[in-house]
């Protein structure tokens, strides 16, 4: 019985792994379930044993990317400072370290909310709890940096990440990250 619980929780796995990685670089609408069950080597049965439908499968790697890229990018971040103010400018440094990456095509939570019309779709609403996951984690150093106003500042730091995002992507320039960086420090100063 859990050799049988291994090789299912390894097959769900590779689904995911697969349609993560196409979904990532090719977008959630251009790539279909065949695409997925053929590069997955898998029959289209057993992807649906796992996931019900694309939309179930759009979610779990979307679920999986919030808590995995958060993981990483929090890490890395206080692995480059230890002060709250200086955190709030190595966030940029972190994010020009992604933006260079030979893979980096943007961030899944915004690509996914650009894609996907319905606002009560899944993959929206997952997205959307990243947004607000990273809001909430940028607030906590914000308050910890014993700024005058954190939520306000919390608020421009995350419009600042997301400009950024958005603005390497469509440029092709990670430096983008560094012009992000000198408005925060002036934000910072000002606070």
């Amino acid at each position: 019985m859990d050799a049988q619980r291994s090789e299912s929780k390894d097959l769900r796995k590779k689904i995911l792994d697969v349609a993560s990685e196409l979904f990532y670089q090719e977008g959630l609408r251009a790539v279909g379930v065949d695409t997925i069950v053929e590069k997955a080597d898998v029959a289209k049965m057993t992807l649906y044993k796992y996931f019900k439908s694309k939309d179930e499968l759009i979610e779990a790697y979307l679920r999986r990317s919030d808590e995995d890229w958060r993981h990483w990018f929090w890490s890395t971040v206080e692995a480059r400072a230890s002060k709250p103010k200086e955190r709030l400018l190595a966030i940029f440094d972190v994010m020009q370290g992604w933006f260079e990456a030979s893979d980096f095509r943007g961030c899944p939570f915004i690509n996914a909310s650009m894609e996907i019309a319905d606002c009560q779709h899944l993959g929206r609403k997952v997205s959307l709890e990243h947004s607000q996951h990273m809001l909430s984690d940028v607030l906590k150093i914000t308050r910890g940096a014993k700024v005058s106003d954190p939520e306000t500042l919390a608020q421009q730091i995350l419009l600042l990440m997301n400009g950024a995002i958005v603005s390497a992507v469509m440029t092709g320039n990670a430096n983008a990250a560094q012009a992000a960086k000198q408005a925060a420090a002036t934000l910072l100063k000002a606070n």
